[in-house]
């Protein structure tokens, strides 16, 4: 592979090896290939689980889109994940009458904030509207698949760093091998879907010269978060762990730096300016390799 590809080609090379139905359903290698993706994506580990068992098969870590694996994956390296409240396949079963009046739910495999709820005394963030139990139950049903459904987590609402329970800024530190290439800090989600407001640091939170995505944010200045340190720890722990790039989701709270989930393929490997190519690619270049 040419050292000079960008950044977004080797997103997009990273979809096609990974994700990509097998096309040729009468080549045995193909089946295969086929059978183990669909495994990794669903097979359920602890943090009590020898640490070959994570890295067992090729492209292994697949298994740590999964968003029950990946806080499993952080745990078992020691660092803080959200305390669970509950977790099940079937949200008709989640036991609202037990929860607190802050809870986050989420579905173990999605994309986005589209199966994400920020609840805070019934009043959904995310969306900015009141929320009743069973439109929450409906709205996750309505996005899942019907057999062997991926499980759905309740956990704690994290506070920010004052106590509060708001919408809290998402740190995604693009990770390489143990290397930080870049930092997004990201803020003020609406109805679900993309944040309005977005930074982009290095490592030593400077404020990088150029945007990092297409999508037209409001550059908006954020403070050093308080548990930077922390945050910069687990980064770099978390992919040296991983072997390849990975991007890594952190949030600043008052219980210091609190992980959120690992993302492979963000965006699709779409909306990445020529600038992020270039500067991204070269980390995946030097620190990666070849490696996919």
């Amino acid at each position: 592979m040419k050292s000079e590809m960008t950044f977004t080609e080797r997103l997009q090379r990273r979809g096609q090896e990974w994700w990509a139905p097998a096309s040729q359903y009468w080549n045995p290698f193909a089946v295969n290939k086929l059978l183990s993706r669909y495994l990794q994506r669903r097979q359920l580990l602890t943090r009590q689980d020898h640490i070959k068992t994570w890295c067992r098969g090729r492209y292994w870590q697949r298994r740590l889109n999964n968003k029950w694996n990946s806080r499993e994956f952080a745990a078992m390296h020691g660092f803080t994940v959200p305390e669970l409240y509950w977790y099940g396949r079937n949200p008709a079963r989640i036991p609202f009458s037990e929860l607190p009046l802050n809870y986050v739910i989420r579905e173990a495999w999605s994309c986005g904030s589209k199966s994400v709820y920020l609840v805070t005394d019934g009043q959904e963030l995310l969306r900015n509207k009141p929320v009743s139990r069973q439109e929450i139950v409906e709205q996750l049903r309505s996005v899942r698949t019907p057999v062997w459904p991926f499980p759905v987590l309740v956990e704690e609402f994290l506070r920010t760093t004052s106590g509060e329970y708001r919408q809290p800024v998402d740190y995604k530190f693009h990770c390489f091998n143990g290397q930080v290439g870049a930092i997004a800090a990201q803020a003020g989600r609406q109805d679900g879907q993309r944040c309005t407001h977005c930074n982009y640091y290095d490592e030593h939170w400077r404020a990088l010269p150029e945007p990092m995505r297409s999508i037209n944010f409001e550059i908006t200045p954020f403070d050093r978060p308080a548990s930077f340190d922390e945050m910069l720890e687990c980064a770099q722990v978390l992919s040296r762990a991983y072997e390849s790039y990975v991007r890594i989701d952190l949030y600043d709270t008052d219980q210091g730096c609190v992980f959120g989930e690992l993302a492979s393929y963000p965006a699709r490997g779409r909306f990445f300016t020529s600038y992020a190519d270039h500067l991204l690619g070269n980390y995946w270049s030097r620190y990666c390799g070849d490696r996919i």
